[in-house]
């Protein structure tokens, strides 16, 4: 589904991700795990043409992602739930909720989806009419997993989902993106968690420096020496 090719990217003078390439096949989790600084984020927001890319390609589908324009990608059916949620505070849970169905087909049917969220999180139909900006954490990071889903996107980016959320918290959304996945959604995750996350997807690459240093299945990954010492602490 989606397919990341000698990907290089830099900030002015300084390289960040150097030949990076990777893919998600359809209905898969996949996690990207590494260090603070090892330029996950930066990928991500390439993906989603928030950042320019050096040299290489993108591809979504048919699409060279990497060609088009950011709005283009939620008409492709591609959500990103970024990091530190990014809600509008000043406006409603149902009003964040809506701004994510404001094209074709997501527009005709924010009605049934709105709803369909709802169900997924009923604290957040409990509190439609409260302002985003008075919410908990978790609270928060329900509305842009919901605002996401109102797009009725096929491939959801997530970063850092549990980030300064508490650990009950942390597992309750876990097993919510465990149970988009049963839903056909796939997903891409970045993710500090690394055990969580890597109990969660189906395959993982460990990006270190900018550069893709390990690649297998999940639960290969969780048995790895390496990936054991360095983000296992075991």
């Amino acid at each position: 589904m989606l397919k990341i090719k000698n990907l290089f990217i830099s900030y002015g003078d300084v390289r960040v991700i150097e030949d990076v390439n990777f893919e998600v096949n359809k209905n898969e989790i996949v996690a990207i795990i590494g260090a603070n600084g090892a330029g996950k984020t930066t990928i991500l927001k390439a993906i989603s043409r928030l950042i320019p890319i050096e040299k290489g390609e993108i591809l979504y589908l048919d699409k060279k992602l990497h060609l088009e324009k950011p709005h283009k990608l939620i008409q492709y059916g591609i959500a990103h739930i970024p990091e530190a949620r990014r809600l509008f505070t000043e406006m409603t849970v149902e009003e964040n909720l809506l701004i994510g169905a404001l094209h074709g087909e997501a527009k005709k049917k924010r009605k049934d989806t709105l709803e369909m969220i709802y169900q997924i999180f009923p604290k957040l139909k409990e509190r439609r009419k409260q302002l985003a900006g008075t919410l908990s954490g978790g609270e928060q990071q329900m509305v842009a997993i919901g605002r996401g889903l109102m797009s009725l996107p096929e491939l959801l980016i997530f970063d850092e989902p549990s980030l300064g959320l508490a650990p009950i918290i942390v597992k309750e959304m876990f097993s919510i993106i465990k149970q988009l996945k049963n839903q056909g959604k796939t997903i891409l995750i970045v993710e500090q968690n690394v055990n969580q996350t890597l109990q969660l997807a189906d395959r993982g690459y460990v990006l270190e420096i900018g550069k893709i240093t390990l690649h297998d299945k999940a639960q290969n990954l969780l048995k790895n020496d390496y990936v054991k010492k360095a983000y296992l602490g075991i």
